[in-house]
């Protein structure tokens, strides 16, 4: 259990596009690891092709379920930043939502699509939205181990208390370190 499945990837696209990927594995130890090193080598060598989101999203989901066992599976979110124009897409496979700060408010933004690697071709459907952004505008993908990580009470941290630091933090005008 010294290593887990939780990983994140910034990809250069060309000189205006990026996808920043977060992900999850399933279970814990080597296993977790490497499905997340699998699922990082799709996404890389998929970042090279994919016409939409939903493709980029569908021929990962295709690779890792026809590679891995049966009940395992990996969530994923996944920002195409196109810097050009000030479009954010983002989709998510069962990940956690994307949270964005605009004006004193934080909002949550959270498509369908299941975990990748649990459906087959044809049966996983993946939704993204599209949203434009602004100086001032910022956005924060998470992982389920901060929102899941306990106090010496045992009481989670949560999705609450997440939304309301990073509002204050933007409010402040705190930098993203």
């Amino acid at each position: 259990k010294e290593v887990n499945g939780d990983f994140y990837d910034y990809i250069d696209i060309d000189e205006n596009r990026a996808l920043i990927i977060i992900g999850d594995a399933c279970g814990k130890g080597v296993p977790a690891c490497m499905m997340s090193a699998m699922t990082r080598s799709f996404a890389r060598s998929t970042v090279e092709h994919f016409t939409t989101l939903e493709s980029f999203l569908e021929t990962v989901n295709k690779n890792l379920n026809r590679d891995i066992e049966m009940g395992n599976f990996i969530t994923l979110g996944c920002c195409l930043l196109d810097r050009k124009n000030n479009i954010l897409e983002f989709g998510r496979a069962g990940h956690t939502e994307l949270l964005t700060y605009v004006r004193g408010h934080v909002r949550t933004f959270f498509p369908d699509g299941s975990g990748l690697g649990l459906l087959p071709e044809g049966f996983a459907e993946f939704e993204t939205i599209s949203m434009e952004f602004r100086p001032g505008t910022s956005f924060l993908m998470y992982s389920d181990g901060i929102t899941e990580a306990v106090n010496a009470d045992k009481e989670e941290f949560g999705t609450t208390r997440l939304i309301e630091v990073f509002r204050q933090s933007r409010a402040a005008g705190d930098s993203s370190d």
